[in-house]
């Protein structure tokens, strides 16, 4: 994991595992924290997967080894690039806007979640699709 380590950050042993195509804006993190929190995972509960840039972009088989060697509970994929990639890279298909299961486990995955954060509407959108993610507090 080591060698892709300029393309991970947030926990080391992230219970949810976000997956983007760029690293997302401080708006979209705590977003996402909020609603990990309020689904019981905790405040440090984030493991966060960049594709990168073309210089150092991740090719789908190393997405599956970092986001294998997270081993999270539930994915979210914040944007279509990012989709696409796990779909390679699981050979499934991630649609976006919806919720679907990958290898076992929830997915999430939108077509731009950032985007989504800049209206009051498609901020419940998107806060309906996160709450598709088991309660970690019922899974114990």
């Amino acid at each position: 994991m080591d060698q892709h380590a300029e393309h991970v950050s947030g926990c080391a042993f992230g219970l949810l595992c976000v997956v983007s195509a760029a690293p997302l804006g401080a708006q979209a993190q705590t977003a996402l924290q909020s609603s990990a929190v309020a689904l019981g995972y905790g405040e440090r509960a984030l493991s966060f997967v960049t594709l990168g840039a073309e210089a150092s972009l991740l090719e789908p088989a190393s997405v599956l080894a970092v986001v294998e060697a997270f081993d999270p509970v539930a994915l979210v994929v914040t944007d279509a690039v990012a989709a696409e990639c796990l779909s390679q890279a699981y050979r499934c298909e991630v649609p976006t806007q919806a919720a679907s299961r990958v290898l076992g486990r929830t997915c999430v995955a939108f077509r731009e979640f950032e985007d989504m954060l800049g209206s009051p509407d498609l901020k419940q959108q998107a806060w309906a699709l996160l709450k598709h993610l088991p309660r970690w507090d019922a899974m114990r």
